[in-house]
């Protein structure tokens, strides 16, 4: 009897030896992986550890970091094609989904470091497809929106901690379309407006806590064409020295100031639904009126004035449509006239005349016998 309990249990022994030994990291006569596999980092720690049928994973596969801790594991199904994840830091729950053909499908979810869910998306083969929830720590929805095949598309909601809806707006194509709603914690609205494929246009009123207005804008394309607040921009942080002061109308006319450094006036005109538009004046560092410049909509049109120094007229030329059209005349610094000429569409043109600092002429040049 003890001769047989001793042959049966080293036959037990042998078995169990053998199953512990058997061989890893083996390919079929293919060359495919087949059986169980370990591979291992550089410092000796598993990588990943799992089952291969002819190439093709099957149950579970786990990875680890090269310190040895769980990074993912991976459930196999669908004869490989289908992998549900479960993704891991620091032992913890980070993440889990679905894999298809290697791409995420279907819903995942995102946790973070207390494993609180973060985060729901929903692809379809590795792109963003569906509805995405983020949550605020406590759990509450904070953002809920739709993609479709990787672009925001729909209805986008923002939510205070407390539930209440905090921005409001729809997307088409990924950008922003149609009534935008911002609002206090209270509820009522604070900022209203709308957008045109993601420009802003129309009328956008910002509003008090008590649904009091306290701002208006006006858009076109974009541009704002007026604000019913006054524009200030400061040189530096202490906000002690204007940069520049900005004042609309209803007409789409906005009265511009820009300030140097030292607090002189730099340059002071209108604007029209953003560009330059009327007089425009221009002063040195030392607040001496240097320039007098005219535009239309944006464009140089009319009398252009340089001055010297002594504030006497330097140069005087005029504009339409961007070229210089029209007469053109240089002085001296003592008012005498050393250049008189025209411009035709951007040319010099006709006969011009050439002076001495006494006003005597010295040279005639004809441009249209060139």
């Amino acid at each position: 009897m003890k001769i047989f309990m001793s042959i049966l249990f080293s036959s037990f022994f042998i078995g169990l030896v053998a199953q512990n030994n058997q061989e890893i990291n083996q390919s079929n006569s293919k060359g495919e992986k087949h059986g169980r596999w370990v591979k291992k980092h550089a410092n000796g720690n598993i990588k990943y550890e799992g089952q291969f049928e002819n190439g093709v994973p099957v149950g579970e596969f786990k990875r680890y970091n090269e310190k040895g801790k769980l990074i993912s594991t991976l459930l196999y199904t669908d004869s490989g094609s289908k992998a549900a994840a479960h993704l891991y830091d620091m032992g913890k729950t980070m993440a889990t989904g679905m894999y298809l053909n290697q791409k995420k499908d279907g819903l995942w979810k995102f946790y973070d470091k207390n494993e609180m869910l973060l985060l729901e998306e929903e692809y379809k083969e590795g792109v963003k497809d569906g509805v995405s929830k983020e949550y605020h720590s406590n759990g509450s929805l904070h953002v809920e929106q739709i993609y479709k095949n990787g672009t925001l598309t729909g209805v986008f909601k923002e939510y205070y901690v407390n539930g209440q809806l905090k921005i409001k707006k729809t997307f088409i194509d990924g950008n922003p379309d149609g009534i935008f709603m911002f609002f206090h914690d209270n509820g009522v609205p604070k900022v209203m407006g709308r957008y045109n494929r993601g420009i802003k246009n129309g009328t956008w009123k910002y509003k008090t806590r008590m649904n009091k207005v306290v701002k208006t804008e006006e858009y076109e394309g974009g541009n704002m064409t007026y604000t019913s607040e006054e524009l200030i921009t400061y040189w530096n942080d202490s906000l002690e020295i204007i940069r520049s002061r900005e004042k609309y109308d209803k007409d789409g006319r906005s009265y511009f100031k820009a300030y140097h450094p030292n607090g002189k006036l730099h340059r002071e005109g209108y604007f029209w639904k953003g560009a330059k538009d009327s007089t425009w004046n221009y002063y040195t560092f030392e607040g001496r009126l240097d320039t007098v410049r005219n535009f239309h909509h944006g464009k140089r049109q009319g009398a252009w004035t340089f001055k010297y120094p002594n504030g006497k007229v330097k140069v005087e030329e005029g504009w339409y449509l961007d070229r210089r059209e029209g007469e053109y005349y240089e002085f001296y610094p003592n008012g005498k006239t050393r250049v008189k000429g025209n411009y035709t569409k951007g040319n010099k043109s006709g006969e011009w005349s050439f002076y001495d600092e006494q006003g005597q002429l010295i040279e005639t040049k004809d441009f249209d016998k060139e």
